[in-house]
C-alpha cells in the first residue's frame, strides 16, 4: 500500500508539473532569434554582433512575417517574406 502511494505522488507531481509549463505565457519562455521583422525586411545578426538585412520583402511584393515554434528549453523565433 505504501508503494502504492508513493508512486501516486510521483506520478501527479510530474503531471502537475508538466501542465504549470503548458499554461505558462510566453513571455516567460526563453526564445532564440534567428531572425525578425523590421520595416518589412527580414533582419538578422551575424556571429560579430552585426546586424543586416537577410531579405528587403518590399522589393519582391512580398510582406515580413514572424513565426515562433516551441521547444522543451525554449522557443525559436525566426522571419520569412511570405505573400500578402
Amino acid at each position: 500500500m505504501k508503494t502504492v502511494v508513493m508512486m501516486l505522488v510521483f506520478v501527479s507531481g510530474s503531471a502537475a508539473m508538466a501542465w504549470d509549463y503548458i499554461e505558462g505565457t510566453a513571455d516567460q519562455v526563453p526564445a532564440t532569434y534567428l531572425s525578425w521583422c523590421d520595416h518589412n525586411s527580414v533582419i538578422a545578426q551575424d556571429s560579430n554582433g552585426n546586424l543586416f538585412v537577410r531579405a528587403n520583402c518590399s522589393e519582391s511584393g512580398l510582406q515580413c512575417k514572424t513565426s515562433q515554434i516551441y521547444r522543451a528549453q525554449g522557443s525559436v523565433v525566426s522571419a520569412s517574406c511570405v505573400r500578402k
